[in-house]
């Protein structure tokens, strides 16, 4: 799913959350964020939203579905408003 407007990205980050939350959805054990343009974990940037503080201009987080093991990335270019994706990616 391309993400195009902010609108969009907020809809995909609250379904993650969700399924976070339920267990259906994991951070990825081996790669949970791409460290050369993201400086923090999912939670934390969350946390950071929530509480007006930001988020990072550039971000890229990984996760796993627990049922299938399937990886999904969600990236996200804020700053330029080049948007972003949330896809399935390979391992």
């Amino acid at each position: 799913m391309r993400l195009e407007r902010a609108q969009q990205y907020e809809t995909v980050a609250g379904r993650i959350d969700a399924a976070l939350a339920a267990g259906s959805l994991a951070v990825d054990p081996i790669e949970p964020w791409d460290t050369s343009i993201t400086p923090y974990s999912y939670a934390r940037m969350r946390a950071d939203e929530a509480a007006n503080r930001g988020i990072p201009d550039i971000f890229s987080y990984y996760f796993r579905c627990t049922a299938c093991n399937l990886r999904f990335n969600l990236l996200c270019e804020v700053y330029h408003g080049s948007g972003g994706h949330w896809i399935a990616v390979p391992d």
